[in-house]
């Protein structure tokens, strides 16, 4: 929710505009980077291994990782479709 929230007040004030397309591509790009984010410096910096910065997609295991992904990725298409 908090994601959202904060995409939301930020496209409403901000006064940016775009197509539903752009806003999809800013969405994928976010989830990108976090996704890089995570890794490189989940593994790199912090020094976890590959299986352990996997175990938090699994949804099975009671995971919601990917849950924060798929609403990173699809808050600015949904914020700007909410918006006047």
């Amino acid at each position: 929710m908090a994601i959202f929230t904060v995409t939301y007040i930020f496209l409403k004030y901000s006064g940016v505009s775009g197509t539903s397309r752009q806003f999809i591509y800013v969405g994928l790009m976010w989830l990108f980077l976090t996704i890089c984010f995570e890794f490189l410096f989940g593994h790199f910096v912090i020094g976890h291994s590959w299986h352990r910065l996997l175990y938090d997609y699994n949804i099975f295991e009671g995971r919601i990782w990917l849950l924060v992904l798929i609403v990173t990725a699809t808050s600015p298409w949904l914020a700007n479709k909410i918006l006047p």
